[in-house]
C-alpha cells in the first residue's frame, strides 16, 4: 500500500532530519578531536615553559652568592638538582658573563648542540624549544642577578682586578653587557600527566559523537521497517474496528430476554467470536466460538464463520442445523490448515416451544442454572453435538435439546476464562465461575457478566492475558 502524499512529506522530513543529525555529529566529532589537539599542545607547552621559567629561577635563586669559579661545588649543587628533576629535567647549566659553561649536569653538550631547534627569537633566546633525539624540550634562560662579591671585585671581573670605587653608566644605545645566566631543559612530554582530563574529555566526546551517529545510522536503516509497521498497526487498528462492529451491544433486553456478553481479545485483534441476534422465525440465536490460536489470522477465520452462520439456514429442524454443522466443517477443512481450527456452539431458543435446541462443537459447555424448590441452583451443561470445526472432514454433528424454564440463566464462555492463569500457573477453573454466578443469581446480567470478569482479573492479578475471553449470559423469561 503506497503511503499518502502528506506521510511521503513526513518520510521526506523524518530522513533529512537523520541527515543533518549524522551531520552534526560528524562535525561534533571532528570539533572534539580538533580541540583536543589544539588545547592539549597549548597548554602543554604554555605549562612546560612555566615549569622549566620556575626551575631556572630555582637555580638563579641558590647560585646567585655563589664564585662561579669553583665549578665542583657548582656542580654538586646541579647533580642535587638534577637527581629531584630526573624524570623532567633533560639538562641543568650555568653560564658566566662572558658565556663560558660553568657548571653542567644532564646530557652532553654535544648532543644537545646536535639537536634541532624548533622556535626562538634571536640567537639566544630566553625561551627556545628545541627536539633533542625523538623528544620535545623547552629551554628556559634567567639571568643570575649578582652583586659585588667578597672581594670587591665586580661579577665578571677576572682575577686580579679591582673594580673602581665608582662603576661608570653604560654609554647609551650600547648593547647589554653580558650576564650570567641558569639555563634548564625540560621534557615537554614529562608534563602530559598533569592533564590526564584533558584525554577523559576526548574519550567522552568521541563515545557521544559516535553513539549519536551510530544511533541514526540504526535508526535509517529501520525506517523503512518503521513505516511498514506503521501501515499494519493502521490495519490491525481497522481490523479492530471491524470486529468490534461485527459484535452485538454488549447488553440488551428483547422481552424474552435479557443479556449481557463481552469479548476481550488477549491481543489487537482475537480469535474468539459471540453474538445473540433475533431470526425471522421470531426465534433468538445464541452463538460462541473459538478459533485455535490468537492474532490476525484467527480473526480472519471467525469472520468466515460469522459470515456462513449469517448465510445458512440452520433453524427449521433438526436436520437442518446438522447439516449446517456438516457443511461449515467442510469448509473450514477446505479452506484453512490444519493447525486452525475452531471450537463452536451455537443454538437457538424458541419461545413457542421454550426450548433451547443447539449443537456444540467442541466448545466448552455452557451452562444452564435453574433455581428449583428447595432453593438450590442446579446446573444442566449443554455438551451434545460433535468434533470442533475444521480438523476432522468426516465429522458427524447431533444437535441437543434443552427445556428452558422462566427465570434459568445460560452463561456461555471461552477457554480463555476458565483457563486463565495466575503467577503460579493455577487456572482460573469453571468451579470459581460458579460460584460467582450462584453468588450473584438475583442480579441482571451486566452485573453477572462484570463479576466474572472482575473475579478473572483479581485471579490473575498482573499476569498478562494469555487468551481471548468470551462471555456471554442470558437471563430467559
Amino acid at each position: 500500500m503506497r503511503l499518502p502524499p502528506r506521510s511521503d512529506s513526513k518520510t521526506f522530513f523524518f530522513k533529512t532530519c537523520i541527515a543533518a543529525g549524522v551531520a552534526l555529529g560528524v562535525v561534533l566529532l571532528a570539533q572534539t578531536i580538533w580541540s583536543y589537539v589544539y588545547v592539549s599542545q597549548t597548554l602543554i607547552s604554555q605549562e612546560a615553559q612555566n615549569d622549566a621559567l620556575r626551575k631556572a629561577q630555582s637555580i638563579a635563586a641558590t647560585t646567585r652568592d655563589l664564585d662561579l669559579t669553583d665549578g665542583i661545588l657548582l656542580n654538586a649543587i646541579l647533580a642535587d638538582r638534577l637527581d629531584d628533576w630526573s624524570e623532567q629535567v633533560a639538562w641543568i647549566q650555568i653560564r658566566d658573563q662572558r658565556g663560558r659553561t660553568a657548571a653542567r649536569e644532564g646530557i652532553p653538550q654535544e648532543e644537545q648542540q646536535a639537536g634541532r631547534r624548533l622556535s626562538g627569537t634571536g640567537p639566544r633566546s630566553e625561551q627556545e624549544f628545541w627536539v633533542i633525539g625523538k623528544r620535545r624540550v623547552v629551554i628556559a634562560r634567567v639571568p643570575l642577578a649578582r652583586g659585588p662579591s667578597r672581594g670587591g671585585r665586580p661579577p665578571g671581573t677576572p682575577p686580579g682586578e679591582r673594580g673602581s670605587a665608582q662603576t661608570k653608566a653604560p654609554p647609551q644605545n650600547s648593547p647589554p653587557p653580558p650576564r650570567a645566566e641558569a639555563e634548564v631543559a625540560v621534557y615537554v612530554d614529562s608534563i602530559t600527566s598533569s592533564f590526564t582530563y584533558l584525554l577523559q574529555y576526548l574519550v567522552l566526546g568521541v563515545s557521544a559523537s559516535l553513539a549519536l551517529m551510530g544511533s541514526l545510522v540504526f535508526i535509517a536503516f529501520r525506517f523503512n521497517q518503521y513505516v511498514r509497521g506503521q501501515q499494519i498497526e493502521g490495519q490491525l487498528d481497522l481490523a479492530r474496528r471491524v470486529q468490534i462492529d461485527m459484535l452485538p451491544v454488549r447488553s440488551k433486553s428483547t422481552g424474552r430476554i435479557d443479556f449481557a456478553l463481552d469479548c476481550i481479545p488477549a491481543w489487537d485483534v482475537g480469535g474468539d467470536y459471540c453474538d445473540v441476534f433475533t431470526l425471522k422465525d421470531g426465534c433468538t440465536a445464541v452463538v460462541i466460538g473459538d478459533i485455535s490460536g490468537k492474532g490476525l489470522s484467527a480473526a480472519l477465520l471467525m469472520a468466515l464463520i460469522h459470515g456462513a452462520i449469517q448465510s445458512i439456514s440452520w433453524t427449521r429442524s433438526p436436520a437442518d442445523h446438522e447439516q449446517a454443522s456438516r457443511s461449515l466443517n467442510a469448509l473450514l477443512c477446505r479452506k484453512t490448515a490444519t493447525e486452525r481450527y475452531s471450537s463452536l456452539f451455537w443454538g437457538y431458543f424458541d419461545p413457542n416451544s421454550s426450548a433451547l435446541r443447539y449443537m456444540n462443537a467442541g466448545h466448552p459447555p455452557p451452562i444452564v442454572f435453574r433455581r428449583i424448590e428447595n432453593g438450590e441452583i442446579d446446573l444442566m451443561r449443554l455438551e451434545k453435538g460433535g468434533p470442533v470445526l475444521g480438523l476432522l472432514p468426516e465429522g458427524q454433528y447431533e444437535q441437543g435439546e434443552q427445556l428452558i424454564m422462566p427465570g434459568d440463566l445460560l452463561v456461555a464462555f471461552s477457554d480463555g476464562i476458565v483457563e486463565a492463569p495466575d503467577e503460579t500457573n493455577e487456572e482460573f477453573g469453571e468451579s470459581r465461575l460458579i460460584e460467582v454466578v450462584k453468588d450473584r443469581w438475583n442480579a441482571s446480567p451486566e452485573n453477572i457478566r462484570d463479576g466474572v470478569l472482575s473475579a478473572v482479573r483479581t485471579f490473575i492479578k498482573q499476569s498478562p492475558v494469555a487468551d481471548d475471553q468470551t462471555l456471554v449470559v442470558i437471563r430467559f423469561h
